[in-house]
């Protein structure tokens, strides 16, 4: 199957797409659901319960995805003892972990 990439790890059922993975969070972190599309480099997500950091450029491509031969990216990413390869559609939903920021209520007193 020269140039054929799997990604079993794709096979998420739709009902749970929309939830992230469950993890304990650092207390000023959270996942905020975003499309694969819009990783970037440098980019903290939660995978399967655990962290992983965008290692690379997403490449756009025809890959296995869930199945098919389908148009989609391919995004590289390292862990704390793993690396590997995500394939999604560029509109699946990915967690990207963020910090929480403290939001100031207007004419908030002192």
């Amino acid at each position: 199957m020269g140039g054929m990439v799997y990604d079993t790890a794709a096979r998420v059922s739709p009902a749970s797409a929309a939830r992230p993975p469950t993890a304990k969070l650092a207390d000023a972190e959270t996942a905020v659901a975003v499309a694969a599309g819009l990783v970037r480099p440098g980019d903290r997500l939660l995978h399967e319960g655990r962290e992983i950091t965008v290692s690379g450029q997403p490449r756009d491509g025809h890959f296995w995805i869930r199945g098919e031969h389908a148009q989609g990216l391919a995004i590289d990413w390292k862990g704390h003892r793993s690396r590997g390869t995500l394939f999604r559609r560029a509109a699946d939903t990915l967690f990207r972990l963020t910090e929480i920021t403290a939001v100031s209520e207007p004419g908030g007193g002192s």
